[in-house]
């Protein structure tokens, strides 16, 4: 708060915190935040899958500062985003604190603060609003601010099978790469309620891990960077060839298994201890049919 004491005086210090106590009190009943979090949080994990990055950055939301609702900070760039969920196109100067102020303003903190390349975004739920706004924008503001599109649902399930590049997000982070709509969803919804244990923030790597750890089978092992068949012990792969209609595949961390018109993915990963007590089950057991090893899976 100093430096905006510095260089806004302490009446913006009020001002920006009577907008986080606003804010965070009605954190709880903004699930268009909550959800553009997450699945800023998903692409994070998307990019280090894809290689793209291989810095986890850090993901917060209802920052106290002027662009408050989500901030992501990496070692070369700081990102401010501010959500207008209205149905009518916002306004650039109007109200008793503009949006163009708050973009100016954070900006003049971020450099007096040192921060990488900081700039702002204005998040808008209809994609007809973003040429008005972008013909529109304050030339002060121009260098730094943009406007971006994102969708907004009565309710979260719809952002999965309504929003093909979420969907496309979330499938490079499921278990299966083939995974349905529905188990998408379900790994939105850990992602959703990771973020919502972490609502201080932290970095996005923290959060997926908190994913692994409540939801296992939800998430893949991220990052993927091993052969995955030197985790299967020698007599656990042995006594799974003699069985007969039972195939099996690690893809993305997990052990997967189909025969019979039937497939699983078991639930932990197979760094997890229990992967291991299964292996050493099956040796103990050696099982010879199908039924037998579907026996024995949790």
């Amino acid at each position: 708060m100093s430096a905006i004491n510095d260089l806004f005086g302490s009446e913006d210090v009020e001002y920006i915190e009577h907008k986080h106590r606003g804010g965070s009190s009605g954190a709880n009943g903004t699930h268009y935040e909550d959800v553009f979090l997450a699945i800023k949080v998903a692409e994070a994990a998307a990019n280090i899958v894809d290689g793209v990055s291989t810095e986890w950055p850090c993901i917060t939301g209802q920052y106290r500062c002027y662009v408050d609702d989500v901030r992501i900070s990496l070692s070369t760039k700081t990102e401010y985003f501010q959500l207008k969920n209205h149905a009518t196109i916002p306004g650039w100067t109007s109200g008793k604190h503009p949006i163009a102020n708050d973009f100016y303003k954070q900006y003049c903190l971020s450099m007096k603060l040192e921060e990488p390349n900081p700039t702002t975004v204005l998040v808008v739920p209809e994609e007809a609003f973003l040429t008005t706004l972008e013909r529109n924008m304050p030339g002060h503001i121009v260098d730094f601010s943009s406007v971006c599109h994102f969708p907004s649902f009565d309710s979260p399930d719809l952002y999965v099978w309504e929003v093909d590049w979420i969907q496309d997000t979330l499938r490079k982070l499921a278990t299966d790469e083939n995974a349905t709509p529905d188990q998408l969803f379900g790994l939105l919804a850990a992602l959703l309620i990771a973020c919502q244990s972490r609502h201080h923030g932290g970095s996005a790597g923290d959060i997926v891990e908190h994913v692994a750890r409540m939801h296992p089978s939800q998430i893949r092992v991220i990052p993927d960077q091993q052969d995955w068949k030197l985790l299967l012990r020698p007599d656990f792969q042995k006594i799974l060839a003699q069985i007969p209609d039972l195939d099996y595949r690690i893809e993305r961390g997990f052990f997967q298994w189909s025969g019979l018109g039937m497939s699983q993915t078991f639930v932990f990963n197979c760094l997890s201890k229990e992967f291991n007590l299964f292996q050493e089950a099956v040796e103990s057991r050696r099982p010879t049919t199908f039924e037998e090893f579907e026996e024995m899976l949790p």
